[in-house]
């Protein structure tokens, strides 16, 4: 059981517009712009508070009937769980993140978590973006997060180990202070290029781009990449922009 004083929620008569899973544990975004998540808590990813009796949701008889949403004042329009993390973009065009943020992953420009304790997730500030910039879409991998940005350009923070960042570095981004904002680098796409969607895997991410090509970076384990080796993409400079090569889809 859960350790805030709520009973049942009420979501009335609502059917669910996404679902999305982390590593162990699910968010669903309703068609009210409620997200309600279940599953593993240790990190505060279910934004409830972190002690012995929440540690999970759902594991337990009857826990499920009392699940109740993300505490945000405004509703939500996209999520995007990862590991052991959440962010979401809200009707105010914010984007807020909870959960573990050992790797940067929640933008707030330390590690500490956040939704372990009781009646905070509200107060969490909005990832900053850049000045005037707003959120399209958002995806997460398993520790770093991208935002496709109304200005056609993609950014991310979190976990770098292997490029997935599309920086040109394998430097963590999110952590340290005065990473985040107009310091926070535009994914290196080519030359006059902008994204239309952005995906994330586990360690790496993809782009479809406004010329209609496919553009992926990060671990290239088992050939996620698409690029015909296995050899990892988005580490150094020359590795991004006009040197990284698109999908060689022929359809």
């Amino acid at each position: 059981m859960h350790s805030l004083p709520v009973s049942i929620y009420d979501f009335g008569k609502v059917s669910s517009v996404s679902a999305s899973a982390g590593g162990t544990f699910n968010c669903q975004l309703l068609q009210i712009g409620k997200i309600i998540c279940w599953g593993d808590n240790s990190g505060g990813q279910l934004s409830y508070a972190n002690d012995r009796e929440s540690v999970c949701v759902g594991d337990r008889a009857g826990e499920m009937s009392e699940l109740f949403p993300v505490a945000f004042e405004s509703t939500a329009r996209a999520i995007a769980p990862g590991l052991a993390s959440v962010c979401a973009i809200l009707s105010d065009d914010s984007v807020r993140c909870w959960g573990k943020g050992d790797f940067g992953q929640l933008g707030s420009e330390d590690s500490e978590p956040q939704g372990t304790i009781p009646y905070t997730i509200g107060s969490v500030e909005p990832v900053a973006l850049g000045t005037n910039r707003k959120p399209k879409a958002i995806t997460a991998g398993a520790r770093h997060v991208c935002v496709l940005l109304d200005d056609g350009n993609i950014k991310c923070w979190g976990d770098n180990s292997y490029g997935q960042l599309g920086i040109g570095s394998i430097v963590t981004v999110g952590r340290e202070p005065g990473t985040m904002g107009d310091n926070l680098k535009a994914v290196m796409l080519g030359a006059g290029r902008s994204a239309r969607q952005v995906v994330a895997g586990e360690n790496h991410t993809c782009a479809l781009l406004d010329n209609g090509a496919i553009k992926c970076w990060g671990r290239n384990f088992e050939g996620a990449l698409g690029l015909g080796d296995i050899v990892n993409h988005g580490a150094g400079p020359n590795q991004m922009g006009d040197d990284l090569p698109a999908v060689p889809l022929n359809f």
